[in-house]
């Protein structure tokens, strides 16, 4: 009966060590999202050692917080950013809204808005239409250039380049986040040159994007309701994070 006994408990045991190691063969696993960042400060930029220095990556470590996953967030020139999507190296964006990024990438949600403006320098009372130079930053979506004049478009790796650009007169206009834009004007002493209203107003939303079937409805389901959580503190965010990087 002893020896049956000890048979029978040794059975079970290896009857459930088989399963264990058979739903471990099959359970999902929780990798690390991969998310890139386009450097353009205030809204990407590289983070100090222990805290995020933007806007997007201030959204990156909140995501990562609320969501419960591991969100890993690299930096990599903004008009890279998109070919690295096509490229299928990165899982997440947080890009302005861009028809280019929607034939990669499922939109999630709608994480905040950006009034680009369209500041003239006052050189450009004086210039035809199309002897304009005006600065874009390179990878701007084809719907915002199907309402800015037939100017001369000069592609911007980042808008501080376009604000250098205008005071060494290498552009008579440039398209920019207003907020950002006053703020660099200021700093680089060409305030004063600009006309005070802008001749064209864009309100663009930047989106949370993950690549067609690099995240799981489980994974899309916790970033959604991540940013419901972070959406409150939107307003504290885009308030503080422009003034922490550039101090």
């Amino acid at each position: 009966m002893l020896v049956k006994a000890v048979r029978w408990i040794l059975g079970v045991v290896l009857a459930l060590l088989i399963a264990a190691a058979n739903w471990a063969a099959t359970a999902p696993v929780q990798s690390s999202l991969q998310l890139v960042l386009g450097e353009l400060p205030p809204y990407n930029c590289q983070d100090l050692a222990t805290t995020p220095r933007c806007i997007n990556n201030k959204i990156a470590a909140k995501l990562a917080h609320y969501s419960g996953l591991e969100i890993s967030v690299s930096l990599a020139p903004y008009a890279r950013a998109l070919r690295i999507l096509q490229q299928q190296q990165t899982d997440l964006m947080i890009v302005l809204q861009n028809q280019a990024v929607l034939a990669h990438a499922d939109p999630l949600l709608a994480l905040y808005d950006v009034d680009l403006v369209l500041r003239l320098h006052h050189s450009a009372s004086r210039l035809a239409p199309q002897d304009i130079r005006l600065g874009v930053l390179r990878g701007l979506d084809q719907d915002v250039y199907r309402l800015l004049p037939a100017y001369r478009y000069v592609e911007l790796s980042d808008y501080e380049q376009g604000v250098d650009m205008l005071a060494l007169g290498r552009l008579d206009a440039i398209l920019a986040p207003a907020d950002a834009l006053t703020f660099l004007l200021q700093r680089h002493g060409v305030a004063s040159q600009m006309m005070a209203e802008p001749q064209l107003q864009v309100r663009q939303q930047v989106w949370l994007y993950c690549r067609k079937q690099a995240c799981s409805a489980e994974q899309q389901r916790q970033l959604q309701l991540a940013v419901q959580q972070i959406l409150p503190h939107m307003p504290a965010i885009l308030q503080l994070m422009p003034l922490s990087y550039y101090q």
